[in-house]
C-alpha cells in the first residue's frame, strides 16, 4: 500500500533494517507503484525521486564489497538494494557501476547484474554494444541471460525494439527467449512496445512452442502490467480472437490482473495526486 510506504515518514526506512521478506517487499512493491504510474510522468517522477533518497541511503550502508561478516540476507540484500538505487536514478551508484565495468575490474558475481543493466541504462548505444558483445562471447547460459535482460534496461527505444528481435533470433536459446521480452516489458518505456511485439509476432510464438502453452503463456502475460481500461479491452479482444488450446485459464488470469491494476488506479491516483502536490509545495517554499 502506498499510503504505508511513501505517506507515514520512518516507515519504508524501518522496512529496509527488518527481516528479508520486509525489505525484498519494499522493493517490490515500489516497483509495482512505478509501473502502474507509467501513465501519470509527474506523479512517477515524485515517487522516483521519494524511492531514490530511500535506496541510495540504504545503498551507502550495505557497500559494494562483500565482508567476512556478512550473513545470507546481507548477499541478497546487496544486489538488491544497489539495483534499487540505480533503477531511481541514483548517481553515485551509478558512477561506480559504470566505472567498475568500463575499466575492466573484476565483477563480484552477485553485483553482476546491477551492473549490466545499470550500464545499459546509462551507457547509450555503446554500452548496450559492449553488453551484446559480451553476451555473444559468454559461454555460461546464465551469464548469457544476465546480459540478455540488461539488454532490456536501456532507454532507446529503437534498442528496446532490437532487444525484441534479438530475443527471438538464433542467437538467443527458444527456451530463454521470454527473459528479454519481459525485460523490455519491465522497463518504463517498453511495456507498450513488448505487448505490442507479442501480438504481432503471436503466430510465430504459438508455432515455435507449439505443444508447451507453459512458454506461450509466459509470453501472453507480459499484459499482465497493464493498467488502462482501452488496454484491457484491446488485450480481451486479442485473447479473444488468438484462443489457444489449453491456455484459456491463463489468459482469463492475465485480463484479471489488469482489471486489479486499473481498480489499483482507481482507488489511489487522487491521494497520489494531492501526495505528489504536497511534495512540489513543499520543495517550492
Amino acid at each position: 500500500d502506498f499510503r504505508v510506504i511513501v505517506g507515514q515518514p520512518g516507515v519504508a526506512e524501518a522496512l529496509l533494517v527488518e527481516g528479508d521478506a520486509a525489505w525484498a517487499g519494499l522493493v517490490e512493491n515500489m516497483k509495482e507503484i512505478s509501473s502502474l504510474t507509467a501513465r501519470e510522468p509527474i506523479i512517477q517522477r515524485e515517487l522516483h525521486a521519494f524511492a531514490r533518497d530511500l535506496f541510495a541511503a540504504a545503498a551507502t550502508r550495505v557497500g559494494w564489497t562483500a565482508r567476512d561478516t556478512d550473513s545470507a540476507s546481507d548477499l541478497q540484500k546487496r544486489p538488491l538494494l544497489l539495483g534499487a538505487a540505480a533503477f531511481y536514478g541514483d548517481q553515485r551508484v551509478s558512477d561506480i557501476a559504470c566505472s567498475t565495468f568500463f575499466q575492466g575490474e573484476d565483477i563480484d558475481p552477485n553485483l553482476r547484474q546491477v551492473i549490466y543493466r545499470t550500464v545499459v541504462h546509462n551507457g547509450g548505444a555503446i554500452a548496450y554494444e559492449s553488453i551484446l558483445h559480451l553476451y555473444r562471447q559468454a559461454t555460461l547460459q546464465e551469464e548469457k541471460n544476465r546480459l540478455l535482460t540488461a539488454l532490456g534496461s536501456t532507454t532507446i527505444l529503437a534498442l528496446l525494439q532490437r532487444t525484441l528481435e534479438f530475443s527471438l533470433s538464433k542467437d538467443v536459446r527458444s527456451q530463454d527467449a521470454h527473459f528479454g521480452v519481459h525485460a523490455v516489458a519491465a522497463n518504463p518505456l517498453g511495456l507498450n512496445l513488448a505487448w505490442r511485439f507479442v501480438k504481432n509476432h503471436w503466430s510465430e510464438l504459438t508455432e515455435r512452442y507449439r505443444g508447451n502453452n507453459v512458454m506461450v503463456g509466459r509470453f501472453a502475460k507480459v499484459a499482465a502490467k497493464l493498467a488502462a481500461r482501452s488496454e484491457l479491452e484491446d488485450a480481451r479482444a486479442f485473447f479473444a480472437a488468438n484462443s489457444v488450446d489449453g491456455l484459456s485459464m491463463t489468459m482469463k488470469q492475465i485480463l484479471e490482473a489488469i482489471a486489479v491494476n486499473i481498480a489499483w488506479l482507481d482507488r489511489n491516483l487522487t491521494e497520489l495526486a494531492i501526495w505528489t502536490e504536497d511534495r512540489l509545495t513543499l520543495r517550492n517554499r
